[in-house]
């Protein structure tokens, strides 16, 4: 006796932004595919229908321009998926529209995920090969399909280690979870002190270069939120202390023989990519050469 297969769990809405690259031309990429559990709205993965290998075939020498903008976009979606409908996304920008729509059942958002850019995107489905079953939860606000580096924890481990040995009255004060909005995500803090609101990020030449550049975006656009709502706070209750927000960020040493002048040369640019982006936001970057430094630059501003 034959068994009807069971169905797909889940019900997810998606829906795709394109991207116009000539104004008045018609032509247009599907920059970005928006997936959404139509049951629980937290549950969203933004998927990027392009690689920067894509990009710089595209555009050459510019390409590097044309990411930082894509990335920029990204960063406007996720706040704008809390709304009833993924038909209402609007970002207000010259050159990105609405595309095409529609729902997917499936077990799990990554299925989902893999279903809807086929739909609806021919270069995402050149990047699907390297799309694997790893979201990115809700403590970050712009959702990626790598998972974070384990040197980026490494890092903020080590600093913990350093700060709680001399002030341990400080240790509740880091990777604290707080919702800054009623329709937004809880966002994870790397350090929220009375002082100074940090997150911390390391740049590494080298391979996974790109992808420390794209949690600094991020995490400036947490340390972007949490300050707009210390700004309102702080109307409401003069006597809320001024404070500092700071994406402190581990360099390496430029003069270290591991790396090639190639590495070296895209460190200092993906480091200005970041002081650019912390610029656009009115935060700070505070760069530092060691875990040392960047224990101690916690440790004064917040004694």
């Amino acid at each position: 006796m034959r068994i009807f297969p069971t169905l797909p769990k889940f019900k997810y809405e998606w829906a795709s932004l394109n991207w116009e690259p000539v104004a008045g031309s018609g032509e247009r990429i599907t920059a970005f595919i928006v997936v959404r559990n139509v049951k629980n709205i937290e549950q969203v993965q933004i998927f990027s229908c392009f690689s920067p290998q894509q990009m710089q075939c595209l555009f050459g020498e510019n390409s590097s321009r044309i990411l930082e903008l894509l990335e920029f976009v990204k960063s406007l979606l996720l706040p704008m998926t809390s709304q009833p409908k993924l038909a209402n996304l609007n970002i207000g920008l010259s050159g990105f529209f609405l595309g095409s729509q529609g729902y997917v059942f499936a077990d799990t958002i990554y299925q989902a995920t893999q279903t809807s850019v086929r739909e609806s995107s021919l270069f995402g489905n050149a990047v699907l090969a390297k799309f694997s079953e790893t979201i990115v939860h809700t403590e970050t606000p712009v959702l990626i399909n790598e998972p974070p580096t384990h040197v980026t924890s490494v890092f903020l481990q080590n600093v913990i280690k350093e700060v709680i040995i001399k002030n341990p009255n400080l240790k509740s004060y880091f990777s604290v979870r707080r919702q800054f909005a009623e329709s937004a995500r809880p966002t994870t803090i790397d350090f929220l002190g009375k002082r100074l609101i940090a997150n911390l990020q390391r740049l590494k030449p080298g391979r996974t270069l790109n992808q420390d550049v794209k949690l600094g975006k991020q995490r400036l656009w947490d340390l972007s939120t949490s300050r707009h709502w210390f700004e309102e706070k702080k109307k409401t209750l003069p006597d809320e202390s001024d404070r500092d927000f700071e994406l402190i960020t581990l360099t390496q040493n430029y003069d270290d023989n591991k790396y090639t002048k190639n590495d070296l040369r895209e460190a200092k640019y993906a480091l200005s990519a970041l002081e650019i982006a912390a610029k656009y936001h009115q935060l700070k970057i505070y760069q530092v050469n060691t875990e040392t430094i960047a224990a101690e630059r916690i440790l004064t501003m917040e004694n």
